[in-house]
């Protein structure tokens, strides 16, 4: 695990700072859908640990390599029809990686001749192999025993190149102005170390945002009566010195 100063390189609003601060997880070795199952659970526990209202888990399969290409495929002929309505990093994207365009923050209620650009998009499910259908299938048949909220969204996707099959994000869901808001996410990147390095080593993580995490549990009020108090001793070694421990005893008590 890892947790400290992060920087992200895009545009703030609110809950998203230039500098931010991350708790994130991650696992090397040999994967399975139970490893992935494990994965999520951990997460969800944290939250739960901390107390918060309200959390759904949103998962779904973006496939294996296979699965990847054909949907990638199939995304780019679908937007190019729509691409020079879009914003300057997706009609990047469109030619690096069209999967991203469904994550992205300025489209994503994008209207054009009243088609919902995101809504009427492919789906990945139908363009997962045979094989990658199975595993997701074990994921969430695993997930559902353990009586998690869930729900399977085939528009999620998690934008790097490297994820493959199991992707998943745990968001708010309520009637007040936290409804939607993300609290973390992850997912499986069988092919991150082979790409880096050569190794055929997969792996499974998330990360979630600590500044996002405080704001959401001062908004459910969690952090209760908590008041900055601290035990403070003065110890002076003369006549001089207990004088002005003294006063500085009374400052302190003054203070609470």
């Amino acid at each position: 695990f890892y947790f400290g100063p992060m920087f992200r390189y895009e545009q703030p609003q609110t809950g998203r700072y230039r500098e931010f601060r991350q708790f994130g997880v991650e696992v090397y070795g040999n994967g399975s859908y139970l490893l992935d199952c494990d994965v999520i659970m951990s997460a969800y526990a944290v939250f739960k640990k901390l107390g918060l209202k309200n959390i759904k888990l949103k998962i779904n399969s973006i496939g294996n390599l296979e699965s990847r290409k054909l949907y990638s495929n199939a995304l780019k002929e679908y937007f190019s029809k729509y691409i020079d309505k879009m914003c300057p990093d997706c009609q990047r994207r469109i030619n690096t990686n069209p999967m991203r365009i469904l994550d992205c923050k300025t489209d994503r209620g994008l209207v054009v001749d009243n088609i919902e650009i995101m809504k009427n998009a492919p789906k990945i499910n139908e363009y997962l192999t045979d094989e990658a259908r199975e595993y997701f299938n074990d994921v969430v048949n695993t997930i559902d025993s353990f009586n998690i909220p869930y729900e399977v969204d085939y528009n999620l996707v998690r934008g790097l190149d490297y994820y493959t099959d199991t992707v998943f994000e745990f968001i708010i869901e309520s009637d007040d102005e936290l409804n939607g808001l993300a609290l973390g996410g992850g997912g499986k990147y069988a092919d991150m170390i082979k790409s880096m390095i050569g190794i055929d080593v997969p792996g499974i993580g998330y990360a979630m945002g600590v500044d996002r995490l405080i704001s959401v549990m001062e908004a459910q009020d969690l952090f209760g009566d908590v008041e900055p108090k601290v035990d403070a001793v003065v110890i002076a070694l003369d006549k001089e010195s207990k004088r002005y421990g003294l006063d500085l005893a009374i400052k302190l008590r003054e203070a609470g």
